[in-house]
């Protein structure tokens, strides 16, 4: 009997050993049960939408914004306005095969005269033109050759205007690739604008002050097409020095547009004719007329100055000196103030003088520009410095 019992509860035990191994393995259903109800339910809620919200965006955002610096670091050196760097290290690449050095300098010079056109358009200078509402001919042939361009040709003052009053005008101006977007067709129609006698640099600033930056930088874009995307043909004059102005004859009076004249409380006379006797002024000896951080102008010999209105024969202001403006008021050459003169103007920068000011080679070449443009204009060149901006030359007469 006690065997039996024996035999029947060690069976027991077994029995309930072979259970206890289907229990345990009953348990871990019940663990992997619950990775279903989190782990595979959770990243479709963070892993799939995260994406679309960060990383479809953000490279646009920082693409943009290394290029910028990018183009920024390639082109420092020898560009000034940032928004203009972009195409500006974009045609320093399409230099022609074996291009020799002083046509690199030249090529660099206009880019530099096209980033500081750009830079110097202001909302005032713009606000100006836009008040036009019948300017001067050569005002509404240079704001046409800047549409020309930007690709938006337009005839007529009103559709002009329309343009320069758009918000993104002066970024359009700024940003411009010339050397990507302008097509032959559209080259030789500037190079016809250009080669008019009356799209003058120096006339224009006699005509309308706040369009010269527009002027030049339609020139200067010329320039540097005619001597590498679109080589050969009729020369494209070269851009005159940047804020200087030699003594031209002006058009008429009523092609102009009205500005106030240079008041004569705002001149300064040595020796002081304001104290002198009548006797006195019809004799003055080297007479300069000058003004604070403007300019001078120097008059040789004896001058009669018993009978001259200096506020409508003199104008004097920061890169513009002006005498006889009205054509119809100068005398037979020598008489009153039609004669030799030294005229010394301030102010009279480079574009980008920052850079230049630590390249002696640049400010050499640039002071031989100056010379050579003072030159083709019958003056006497006698000095000029980019460290201080003053320029000086003289004239046997205006």
């Amino acid at each position: 009997m006690r065997t039996r019992q024996r035999n029947a509860e060690e069976r027991s035990r077994q029995g309930n050993d072979e259970e206890r191994p289907e229990r345990t393995r009953r348990d871990p259903p019940k663990s992997e049960r619950s990775p279903p109800k989190t782990t595979p339910k959770a990243p479709p809620r963070t892993t799939p939408k995260a994406p679309p919200k960060t990383t479809p965006k953000a490279p646009p955002k920082s693409v943009s914004a290394s290029t910028a610096n990018t183009a920024n670091a390639a082109t420092n050196e020898g560009v000034a306005g940032s928004s203009a760097d972009v195409p500006a290290a974009q045609q320093l690449r399409n230099l022609p095969p074996n291009a020799s050095e002083e046509l690199q300098a030249e090529l660099e010079e206009c880019l530099d005269m096209i980033n500081w056109c750009g830079a110097s358009l202001t909302r005032e200078s713009l606000s100006d033109l836009k008040n036009e509402d019948r300017p001067p001919a050569i005002v509404t042939d240079v704001v046409e050759a800047v549409a020309l361009l930007l690709g938006q040709p337009a005839e007529g003052w009103e559709k002009l205007k329309k343009l320069l009053a758009s918000p993104t005008f002066q970024e359009r101006v700024q940003k411009l690739n010339f050397h990507q977007n302008v097509t032959r067709e559209t080259f030789r129609k500037l190079r016809d604008c250009l080669q008019q006698p009356e799209f003058d640099e120096e006339h224009i600033k006699s005509v309308c002050v706040a369009v010269v930056p527009l002027a030049m930088w339609c020139r200067a874009i010329g320039v540097y097409l005619s001597k590498t995307k679109f080589r050969g043909g009729t020369e494209i004059r070269p851009v005159a020095g940047a804020g200087a102005a030699l003594p031209t004859t002006p058009p008429p009076l009523k092609e102009r547009t009205s500005r106030p004249p240079t008041a004569v409380a705002d001149m300064e006379f040595s020796p002081d004719i304001q104290s002198m006797s009548q006797e006195e002024l019809s004799s003055v000896e080297n007479l300069t007329i000058s003004r604070p951080d403007v300019g001078s102008i120097l008059f040789h010999g004896s001058t009669d100055c018993s009978n001259i209105n200096f506020e409508l024969i003199v104008r004097l202001e920061i890169g513009e000196v002006l005498v006889y403006p009205d054509s119809s008021l100068k005398p037979p050459i020598g008489v009153d103030l039609n004669k030799p003169a030294t005229v010394t103007m301030y102010q009279c920068w480079p574009p980008n003088r920052n850079k230049m000011l630590q390249d002696p080679g640049s400010q050499e070449r640039y002071k031989n520009k100056i010379r050579k443009m003072t030159e083709e204009k019958n003056a006497q060149f006698l000095d000029y410095e980019c460290s201080t901006g003053i320029w000086k030359f003289s004239i046997e007469h205006f």
